[in-house]
């Protein structure tokens, strides 16, 4: 039942996020909601931000991150729904033990980076910062140290 949890998280963590984009203090900030999906779609917003960020596109970047969050919400909800009217569920217990860790540790190495690369504002290239000197200043280690410290709550707490 492992990809079928990771749907129906995916899908459920989508209306927290897309809840917590619009109407929370920090907007565009995932630090509520520490999971798979909080992590991917923080990394869909920072290329859109990316790709947005000339000074006549500026404006486009708020309302654009919110459309990925929704799209990502509706289609997650759409394939869960249709996989399961479709009786198609049980074909995801076929993969092979094997092939769902090593799909499940591929996800955690793009999760890692790009937790590291966001809390640390520090672009990252493969698994490594893109510049050393930057991510070593006083300033991106305090974050990176407040996010590792707010995993260990999120572990160790109830």
């Amino acid at each position: 039942m492992l990809p079928w949890g990771i749907s129906m998280t995916l899908y459920t963590m989508s209306v927290s996020v897309l809840w917590y984009s619009v109407f929370g203090r920090l907007q565009y900030a995932y630090s509520t909601q520490q999971d798979l999906i909080c992590i991917l779609q923080a990394e869909l917003a920072s290329h859109v931000a990316e790709r947005l960020s000339s000074e006549e596109s500026q404006h486009k970047i708020p309302a654009t991150v919110v459309a990925v969050i929704m799209v990502s919400a509706i289609l997650s909800g759409i394939c869960s729904v249709l996989m399961g009217k479709l009786g198609l569920g049980n074909y995801m217990l076929l993969f092979p033990k094997p092939v769902t860790d090593g799909f499940l540790g591929a996800i955690g190495v793009v999760v890692v980076r790009a937790a590291f690369s966001t809390s640390s504002g520090v672009k990252f290239h493969v698994f490594y910062p893109s510049d050393v000197d930057q991510f070593l200043t006083l300033n991106s280690l305090a974050q990176v140290g407040c996010m590792l410290l707010h995993v260990c709550c999120i572990r160790i707490g109830p």
